[in-house]
């Protein structure tokens, strides 16, 4: 079975930056990427400014096309390339991906 898209499911705060960082690594291999955090907050790595963790976010939506959702409606505010999505509408979504990494 050849794996072309892969959904990263983020439960864990702290795993966030990690989990982006994962999906970007596929993104630059051509597979297709999304990104769900569910009950998790996304916050940036203390490495970055906020400006920088934006520009990353927009980098890998605009640029790779990768989704990421999350059921947090405060976070999707926060980042305007980041959608709410309800958890009852993540699975579909999620169903549709060939691999999912829990993160």
């Amino acid at each position: 079975m050849d794996i072309e898209k892969v959904a990263f499911i983020i439960n864990e705060t702290e795993n966030c930056w990690q989990a982006l960082r994962s999906a970007f690594g596929c993104m630059v291999e051509n597979l297709w990427c999304g990104a769900f955090f569910i009950d998790s907050n996304i916050e940036k790595p203390s490495n970055l400014s906020e400006e920088e963790f934006k520009e990353h976010l927009e980098s890998f939506v605009v640029d790779f096309e990768a989704e990421i959702y999350t059921n947090i409606k405060a976070d999707a505010d926060k980042y305007e390339h980041i959608k709410y999505l309800s958890l009852e509408d993540m699975v579909p979504k999620i169903k549709a991906y060939q691999l999912i990494v829990p993160f």
